[in-house]
């Protein structure tokens, strides 16, 4: 009787979860960008009438024309991606192949023809087993007669790990080759993502630098280049201390072991715009990232995300050492000193709260600093020198900056929940209620690039042009054009122009052509027509514009 109860329990848990039978989805499906091509799927729906994915899923995209309409040669993109969801979860193995001939994928002179291989495996939306990438690609360029040149150069990369629940576990290994540059990495984790054993790097810059691990902790590290040792640490005798002397402290880490590592590794897997991760999705939502959305609730650029690659650095009186500072914050070899005074200046700067609040309440910068009073340095030469001979400046507004702590702390509360109000209003298109939030974040922090910027843009979707452009102006004031910030402040700028009939002043602003965080400023300006249009900001000069710029791109390209 037992039995026959149980199944019924269960035959009521399984029709709980699918109220319907499978469905099959065949047609077309959207892609990364603009691309379309066809998925076949099978889904249900919940309770709440959402489709979620449960089966096999595949998707095929196929897409030839000409180069340009100078350039006659044709160019192929091809994608097959197949795998298997689970409840709307990617589950088991996923294989994504891409193949192109002579096509353009993310710079505008750069023509490849090969492919890009990712065999990925998943457990409940989790990264889970092996993932392995394999890159063979030939690259072509565009010559002086408006034709394709001869191969410049070959790019062969191969990236494998493995993972326990999102986990780095067991062997990871990178190889980058492209001409005469040459890198490797190779390293072991254990199951609780700690690095293990030991860990290599072969860089063409750095040289050979190998770590060795035990017990979690690094115990020593070797570097060298031309058969010359450039540092070797040994961090035996403080590890066999460990429990006996309670001076001895474990910091938690993600070691930089050259140029070349964990990150390479990650982003191969994360290539979101050749394996249309966020079109497709199906991940755990603790193991996804996204760098945004397109302010209409659409996440974009999504990808999986990783955990692990962790060490304990084992030090003395809870102090970083000073090499390993440098190292933390990204310093480079051959700093002068106008550098570190751009890096003071970041730390300290108001007007860059953001990143100084980061780096202060980590204590790193603080705690190497207090350091350099029992150090000589070891890192860097150049940097160390100026830094010896500023400590004192340097640590007297380190000490400043803790006088006030407390009450820049709270300070900071009160912006980061004004700023945040400010933009959830803004995602909801209550642009009155957006920008009293912002201006009450801009009276904490006057000087704040980020929130000027949002002021402005919140106005112009509100088509107040004249008060927006009176927000980018005093942005404008405020930085130089070597700042992050002064290309997003102009390009709004233009905007305000153009809205208010400004065509030629807008137009100069247009055609400067611009870095934004490394993306093209073109593709930057035509996205924010579309925001317009969609906000119902219409102009008659979207199209001149578009055209203007395109035209200048592709003149400027030769």
């Amino acid at each position: 009787m037992k039995k026959v109860v149980l199944i019924q329990i269960l035959t009521l848990f399984v029709t709980g979860i699918y109220s319907q039978t499978l469905k099959t989805y065949s047609g077309t499906f959207k892609g990364n960008n603009f691309e379309i091509g066809k998925a076949v799927y099978t889904y249900y729906e919940d309770s709440e009438g959402n489709y979620v994915k449960h089966g096999s899923f595949k998707y095929n995209y196929y897409e030839t024309n000409s180069i340009s309409d100078y350039i006659s040669t044709k160019y192929i993109v091809s994608k097959t991606i197949t795998g298997k969801f689970k409840n709307g979860l990617r589950e088991g193995t996923w294989v994504q192949k891409v193949s192109l001939t002579n096509a353009n994928i993310n710079d505008d002179r750069d023509f490849q023809t090969g492919s890009y291989n990712l065999t990925s495996n998943f457990k409940n939306g989790i990264p889970h087993g092996q993932w392995k990438m394999i890159r063979n690609t030939k690259h072509k360029d565009i010559d002086n007669n408006l034709s394709l040149s001869g191969i410049k150069y070959s790019k062969n990369i191969y990236a494998v790990a493995s993972f326990n629940m999102g986990l780095l576990s067991g062997p990871a290994k990178y190889v980058y080759k492209q001409g005469n540059r040459s890198e490797t990495y190779s390293a072991q984790f254990n199951n609780e993502g700690f690095y293990t054993g030991k860990a290599e790097v072969n860089d063409y810059l750095l040289g050979n630098t190998i770590i060795t691990f035990k017990d979690n902790c690094i115990i020593t590290q070797l570097r060298r280049k031309n058969g010359k040792i450039i540092f070797n640490h040994n961090h035996e005798e403080i590890f066999n201390k460990l429990g006996s002397d309670q001076t001895i402290f474990k910091d938690k880490i993600e070691p930089n072991i050259g140029t070349v590592g964990l990150d390479d590794i990650y982003k191969t897997f994360q290539r979101s715009d050749l394996f249309n991760f966020h079109s497709i999705n199906g991940f755990n939502k603790d193991y996804r990232s996204s760098d945004g959305d397109d302010g209409f609730g659409n996440r974009w650029d999504e990808y999986p995300i990783f955990k692990g690659g962790y060490a304990y650095y084992i030090t003395k009186g809870k102090e970083i050492e000073f090499d390993e500072f440098c190292k933390r914050i990204h310093i480079k070899t051959n700093y002068d000193t106008k550098s570190f005074e751009k890096l003071e200046y970041m730390i300290f700067s108001e007007s860059s709260i953001n990143d100084f609040d980061s780096y202060f309440d980590d204590k790193v910068f603080v705690r190497s600093l207090k350091k350099l009073n029992e150090t000589k340095g070891s890192y860097d030469d150049n940097f160390n020198i100026y830094v010896l001979q500023n400590k004192e400046k340097i640590l007297s507004r380190v000490y400043e900056a803790f006088e006030y702590d407390s009450l820049r702390n709270e300070k900071l509360k009160k912006f980061n929940t004004y700023y945040t109000k400010g933009e959830n209003f803004l995602k909801s298109n209550q642009f009155e209620k957006a920008i009293l939030y912002f201006k009450k974040a801009h009276e904490l922090y006057p000087k704040n690039l980020a929130v000027l910027n949002s002021i402005g843009w919140t106005l112009i979707l509100n088509n107040e042009f004249d008060k927006a452009l009176k927000e980018f102006n005093t942005g404008i004031s405020l930085t130089s054009n070597e700042d992050s910030y002064y290309p997003i402040l102009l390009m709004n700028k233009a905007h305000c122009l153009l809205l208010t009939d400004k065509y030629e002043e807008a137009e100069k602003i247009y055609t400067k052509n611009l870095k934004i965080n490394n993306k093209s400023w073109n593709d930057f300006i035509i996205e924010d027509f579309e925001t317009f249009k969609k906000h119902g900001i219409e102009n008659q000069n979207y199209k001149k514009i578009t055209r203007k710029i395109k035209t200048l791109e592709f003149i400027n390209n030769w």
